[in-house]
């Protein structure tokens, strides 16, 4: 890939980290209620998450889901339903110093969390389908 696509693709990736969406939010959320001991295990999910997102789209799902409206509206609903889910048991779930302790004990947890968010997020997937579809066709100069 060309020294200007990783640039444009750093840019971008750079923006849509601070769009605010359903991982970023996650972050946020984790990072404000369980303090520094929660940022490893997030950012390790994100991470993952995105590799995997990444991996869908170059093996082709990405462009299937950008193709058929009707499957990514499937996946689209899958997914919020995931998120809405994950809203309403942390909604519910009351925060004390000892529940802090005993969420951030297990890093696990925090980690498939976050990998599941940030792999399930429609938006990751179409933006780096975008990337690669963009990467593979030559610029004229």
């Amino acid at each position: 890939m060309a020294i200007d696509a990783w640039i444009s693709f750093l840019l971008a990736s750079a923006l849509l980290c601070f769009s605010p969406g359903p991982t970023v939010l996650l972050v946020l959320g984790k990072s404000l209620n369980h303090g520094k001991g929660s940022v490893i295990p997030l950012v390790a999910g994100v991470l993952s998450g995105d590799v995997i997102a990444m991996a869908i789209s170059f093996v082709g799902l990405g462009a299937l889901l950008a193709t058929y409206a009707v499957l990514f509206g499937i996946f689209k609903w899958v997914a919020a339903a995931y998120l809405i889910y994950i809203g309403i048991k942390a909604w519910r779930t009351q925060l004390s110093d000892e529940h802090t302790d005993l969420a951030m004990s297990n890093s696990g947890s925090v980690f498939k969390e976050a990998l599941v968010v940030t792999a399930l997020n429609p938006k990751g997937i179409i933006f780096f389908i975008a990337f690669f579809l963009c990467s593979s066709i030559p610029l004229s100069r």
